[in-house]
């Protein structure tokens, strides 16, 4: 329940600070009191739109703060724990700052949020695709009633009270399945109409790349190859022209030194010199034989030649552009390819198996419509009985509340049923729909007698009836009040009335009104005690001047 609101420069807010208690909360006040801004500050907790013409004139921002007391709603504490968010008293405190340019921070527990966060927790969209999306705060009044006129609404409730979430999820969960399917099927159907050609393509894609064997970290190995065999390219260059020099023509220095020595003269120092001559002969003829040994060794360790190696990782770059930036990611779009060769080949026998699929679906998803549609038919008469009861009690006489349930033309996640709210003044009337036909005041007392027979059976939560007893008076004002007072009973409500009748009922009573400063305005909001509350329900009956007999019917009233 709602323990504690704070507000702060919010409209004609300056700060105001409320505690509500357990039971009937009333809140009550003049016409332009500020009742509706106040309705508006909570509507910002369950994550309302907001905006900087909210903001007190000369303030920088305003701040609405509300602690909700979580002893009764493990459901909430499980998705604020599953948010990350701790919750370790059972309590949630909601911060919400919204500053001049109109954005808005959101605070759960302290932790920065957003506002589709909080719309989670507090005021889910949709409460019946998951049977712990239950609400902290549910607004029934004047501003809900476009809600009960759309026909989801209705459908919502009805299947609320047949208890069809279970099987409504079954529903929605085989119509996903079927969507699923349809789509399956349509972007096969799409592919069949270039199969063929894709298949050539993918075909001459995989076999480019498997022709080439591809090992791992292919590309880095061959790199590092290229760079030695260029360094042992350039030593072999050398070894030839080394080996060139030496020995390899006629005008090598082992040529040119052999020739010396053979046309040496007769001298008697040519011996000495000719000896000389043969060291250096035999030692250049040694190291052309290295050279020579070398050279002979160096080819017969030669595996790939460096055109080969280059050639090889040339068209693995190629391969590179195309498909990925290292060999693993070459060889995962080949699998990629390979898994759309094979849909692609397999593509009329899986369109039969999706066929097959979809018969079974559909036929199991009939079945379940068809259980939906009997328990919402035979629920909506023990509804529309039981809200009939209640408007019967609320003096509505002559009216009926009745439930059509029509079938529609094609299966929805919904089901195969259309939901149709409607009333008839007479038993010689036509029924009409209530979204069209309904008064206001119908409208509310309708809300009213749902929320009383459904609202019970869930989790408790705040419900907040802004002046829902607008258009009725005198005896249908106290069953009203009654009605409210018996739902209190379950889970705390929140009143805003401006009927004595309807006010006498509460457990707590709390007074808004406007109070004028030098240059402004702002608004107040005090509980009242015993006396006060005699005077402001004496002010509901006779208006600002109070009299004798006003305030001995207050008294009355309140069983004083």
């Amino acid at each position: 329940m709602l323990t504690e609101l704070k507000v702060s420069h919010f409209a004609i807010i300056d700060s105001i600070h409320i505690q509500f208690e357990k039971g009937l909360n009333i809140l009550s006040g003049e016409t332009g009191a500020g009742k509706s801004i106040l309705i508006k500050s909570l509507a910002l907790l369950m994550g309302a739109k907001s905006s900087q013409l909210d903001i007190r004139s000369n303030k920088d921002q305003a701040l609405i703060e509300g602690a909700f007391e979580l002893d009764d709603r493990s459901d909430i504490i499980e998705k604020l724990q599953e948010m990350g968010i701790e919750c370790n008293d059972s309590h949630l405190i909601v911060r919400r700052i919204i500053d001049k340019s109109g954005k808005s921070k959101v605070y759960l527990n302290g932790h920065l949020s957003t506002v589709s966060d909080l719309r989670k927790v507090v005021f889910p969209l949709v409460t019946l695709s998951n049977p712990i999306d239950v609400p902290l705060i549910e607004i029934t009044g004047q501003h809900e009633n476009k809600d009960l006129m759309s026909s989801r609404y209705q459908l919502d409730t009805l299947d609320q009270f047949c208890g069809n979430l279970e099987l409504r999820q079954k529903v929605e969960e085989a119509y996903a399945s079927l969507k699923e399917i349809a789509q399956q099927k349509e972007e096969l159907e799409t592919l069949s109409q270039q199969r063929e050609q894709q298949l050539d393509f993918l075909d001459f894609q995989i076999k480019e790349i498997e022709t080439l064997e591809l090992l791992e970290n292919e590309d880095e190995i061959l790199s590092s190859k290229i760079k030695d065999l260029k360094v042992q390219e350039n030593w072999q260059r050398w070894l030839s022209e080394a080996d060139q020099v030496l020995s390899g023509s006629d005008y090598s220095i082992l040529s040119q030194l052999k020739k010396i020595m053979n046309l040496s003269p007769q001298h008697s120092l040519a011996p000495e010199i000719k000896e000389k001559l043969e060291q250096i002969y035999n030692l250049v003829d040694d190291a052309s034989y290295h050279i020579q040994k070398l050279t002979q060794d160096e080819n017969d360790n030669s595996e790939d030649s460096l055109d080969h190696i280059e050639e090889r990782l040339s068209r693995i770059r190629k391969l590179q552009k195309k498909f990925g930036q290292d060999i693993n990611a070459i060889l995962s779009s080949c699998d990629e390819m390979k898994k759309e060769f094979k849909k692609l080949s397999e593509l009329n026998q899986t369109l039969d198996e999706l066929n097959k699929k979809e018969k079974l679906i559909l036929k199991n998803l009939m079945a379940l419509c068809q259980q939906l549609t009997q328990k919402r038919s035979s629920g909506a008469l023990l509804l529309q009985q039981e809200v009939n009861n209640e408007l019967k009690d609320l003096n509505m006489k002559g009216l009926d509340f009745l439930i059509k349930v029509e079938p529609l033309d094609e299966i929805q996640s919904t089901g195969l049923d259309r939901v149709v709210f409607q009333t008839r003044t007479s038993k010689s009337d036509a029924p009409r729909e209530l979204a069209r036909y309904a008064s206001g005041g119908e409208l509310s007392r309708i809300l009213l007698s749902l929320k009383q027979v459904i609202g019970a059976n869930q989790f408790p939560r705040t419900f907040l009836f802004d002046e829902v007893d607008t258009g009725v008076s005198g005896p249908t004002a106290e069953k009203v009040g009654a009605k409210l007072k018996n739902l209190a009973q379950h889970q705390q409500v929140i009143c805003v009335t401006h009927l004595p009748q309807v006010a006498c009922f509460g457990d707590h009573h709390f007074f808004i009104e406007k109070r004028e400063k030098k240059q402004s305005v702002e608004m107040a909001v005090t509980k009242l005690k015993k006396e006060e509350r005699i005077q402001e329900i004496a002010r509901l009956i006779s208006g600002e001047k109070l009299t004798k007999t006003s305030l001995a019917h207050a008294k009355d009233l309140l069983g004083f």
